[in-house]
């Protein structure tokens, strides 16, 4: 290796790396239908249905949540009405 490939800064991650291109750990996939809907216990239990499990965390506007990251979680971003506004892992 000669001293000019020292130099050399590594290669940037290219935009395939980013999270559409990353493991669905959570089955958000299913998930994204529910974005728009107002959050009930029946959506919950759609919801869970739909994604094959209950690792379901709801974040309301001004919540205190842990900042565990758990990447087979569904965390539903809800507004002040409870409509589900995103749909995340973690």
């Amino acid at each position: 290796m000669s001293g000019a490939d020292l130099a050399q800064p590594p290669a940037s991650p290219t935009a395939t790396s980013s999270a559409a291109s990353a493991p669905d750990t959570c089955n958000m996939r299913q998930a994204k239908r529910f974005t728009g809907i107002v959050y009930k216990r029946q959506v919950h239990e759609d919801l869970a249905r739909a994604i094959l499990h209950n690792r379901i965390r709801l974040i309301r506007p001004g919540s205190v949540i842990t900042q565990d990251m758990r990447p087979d979680r569904i965390n539903l971003i809800l507004d002040d009405a409870g409509k589900i506004m995103t749909i995340r892992c973690g």
